[in-house]
C-alpha cells in the first residue's frame, strides 16, 4: 500500500474562500448523514374562503418562469470516483497557523491512487495562487509538496478522519517489506509528476527520483543513486529564504508572501522535469517524490515563567508580535537536535527548522524517519528548552489530524 501526502499553501485574511473540494474534505466524516433536499410533510389544505354574492376575484397571474438554472458544478469530492475509486482519504489537517492544509491518500491500486492525487491537485490548483497567500511556513507553490510513501498494507485502510486538530486513525507508517515499496513509490511519484506537468501544466520538480522512474544508477535502490534529496532540491529554489525576510503582516516573523520571487542566488531555477519551460510566480513549483515513511511533528514552544536567559529589558520572549526571541530559541533548538548537526544532541534521522507562527507563537517543526523516535526527539527538545529561556507547550503531528505526539517517559 501508497500513501500520498499533498501540500497545499491556502491563503488566509485575503478574501479567498478555501477551495469547495478542501472545505468538503475538512467537514464533517465523508459517511455522515447528509440534509433531505425538500420537505417530506403533507401539505395543509387552504381555508376556503366566506360564501359570498360577488364573483370571486380573477386569479393572479402566475409567476414568470425562472431563468434556467446553470448546469451543476461537479461534486466537491468526485475526484474520488472513477478511475480513482478505491482510495481513501486517510488524513486532512486544516494548519491555519501556517496557512498550510495537508491531504494524505491511501491506496494499494497505484492507477487509483495516481488518479485521486491529479484529481485533487487539478481541482484545487486553479483556485489557490501564491499572490494571495501569506504564512511563515517555506513554500514554493500553491502544492507545495505531493510526497509518496509506502506503508504497510497488512492491517487494511482505517476510517477517514477530518478537521483542524481531530485525531486520525490513519496507520501508523511502517516500511514496507523489501525494496518493493520504494519501488513502487518512485513509480508512482514520476506518474503524478508526469500527469501535472503534462495535463495541469504545473512546473515539476522530482527528488529521490529520476523522470525515467528508476534510480539513477538503475539498481532500484534510491539510497544508492545520484538522484537530489529533498532538502537539497528546496535549497537550489530558494525555499528556506523568506520573501519579506524583515518580517510582513505577522510582526518581526520572517514570511513567505506573494509570488515566487527568482532564484536568491541569481541564476535560474533547475530545469522542470515535467511542464513548461518557465516558472509561473503566481502558481509556483511543485516538488514531487518518493521517500522512505517520514513522520511530520511540530513542537510548540512558550517562554518559560522562570528562564534561564532573561530577554532585553522591554522585551519578552512571547510579545504576540512575531516574538523574535522565541524564534531564535526555535531555530537554536532546531539546530540542537538537527541529524546533520555536529551537537552531542543531534539525532539521526531528524530534520529541523524554527518557524514563527501567527499569534506570536514558534514551533520547531521536525521530519522524522523511521531511524529516529518521536518521543525521544519530544523528550530531548523538552529536556533542552529551558536552557534557551523557554518550556515545551506541546507537540503534534499534521500527518495524524493534529494528533498530540507524548515525549517519551524518563528512565
Amino acid at each position: 500500500m501508497l500513501r500520498v501526502n499533498i501540500y497545499f499553501s491556502t491563503a488566509r485574511g485575503t478574501g479567498v474562500a478555501v477551495p469547495p473540494v478542501l472545505a468538503a474534505l475538512l467537514a464533517a466524516p465523508l459517511a455522515g448523514d447528509r440534509p433531505a433536499v425538500g420537505g417530506t410533510g403533507t401539505a395543509t389544505a387552504a381555508a376556503q374562503p366566506p360564501s359570498s354574492p360577488l364573483p370571486p376575484p380573477p386569479p393572479p397571474p402566475p409567476p414568470p418562469s425562472p431563468p434556467p438554472s446553470p448546469p451543476p458544478s461537479p461534486p466537491p469530492l468526485s475526484f474520488l470516483d472513477g478511475d480513482a475509486a478505491g482510495t481513501t482519504v486517510l488524513n486532512v489537517f486544516d494548519d491555519k497557523a501556517y496557512n498550510r492544509t495537508n491531504v494524505s491518500l491511501a491506496s494499494g491500486d497505484l492507477r487509483a491512487l495516481a488518479a485521486a492525487a491529479t484529481g485533487l491537485v487539478g481541482a484545487v490548483t486553479p483556485r489557490l495562487s501564491l499572490v494571495d497567500h501569506v504564512g511563515t511556513h517555506p513554500r514554493v507553490g500553491v502544492v507545495d509538496h505531493v510526497s509518496v510513501q509506502p506503508v504497510g498494507g497488512s492491517r487494511g485502510v482505517p476510517p477517514f478522519t477530518s478537521g483542524a486538530g481531530s485525531a486520525s486513525t490513519s496507520a501508523t507508517l511502517v516500511a514496507h517489506d523489501g525494496p518493493a515499496g520504494m519501488a513502487a513509490a518512485r513509480r508512482l511519484a514520476v506518474t503524478i509528476g508526469r500527469t501535472l506537468g503534462a495535463d495541469l501544466g504545473l512546473y515539476v520538480l522530482l527528488y529521490g527520483v529520476t523522470p525515467s522512474g528508476v534510480s539513477g544508477d538503475g539498481s532500484g535502490d534510491s539510497s544508492a543513486s545520484p538522484t537530489r534529496s529533498l532538502a537539497a532540491l528546496r535549497r537550489s529554489v530558494g525555499y528556506f529564504t523568506p520573501t519579506h525576510p524583515g518580517g510582513g503582516s505577522w510582526g518581526a516573523a520572517p514570511v513567505w508572501a506573494g509570488p515566487l520571487p527568482p532564484p536568491p542566488y541569481g541564476g535560474a531555477f533547475p530545469a522542470a522535469d515535467f511542464g513548461p519551460p518557465v516558472v509561473n510566480p503566481a502558481v509556483g513549483i511543485v516538488v514531487v517524490g518518493a521517500s522512505p515513511p517520514v513522520r511530520n511533528v511540530n513542537v510548540v514552544l512558550s517562554a518559560a515563567a522562570t528562564a534561564a536567559r532573561k530577554p532585553p529589558e522591554g522585551q519578552s520572549f512571547n510579545d504576540g508580535g512575531g516574538a523574535p526571541l522565541l524564534l531564535a530559541a526555535a531555530k537554536a533548538l532546531a539546530s540542537a537536535v538537527r541529524g546533520t548537526g555536529r551537537s552531542a544532541t543531534a539525532m539521526a534521522g531528524v530534520e529541523a527548522m524554527g518557524l514563527a507562527v501567527a499569534g506570536g507563537r514558534a514551533e520547531v517543526a521536525c521530519n522524522v524517519t523511521a531511524d529516529a523516535d518521536a518521543a525521544a526527539l519530544v523528550a530531548s527538545l523538552t529536556r533542552l528548552a529551558p536552557t534557551h529561556g523557554v518550556v515545551v507547550s506541546h507537540a503534534y503531528d499534521p500527518g495524524e489530524g493534529g494528533r498530540l505526539v507524548e515525549a517519551e517517559a524518563p528512565r
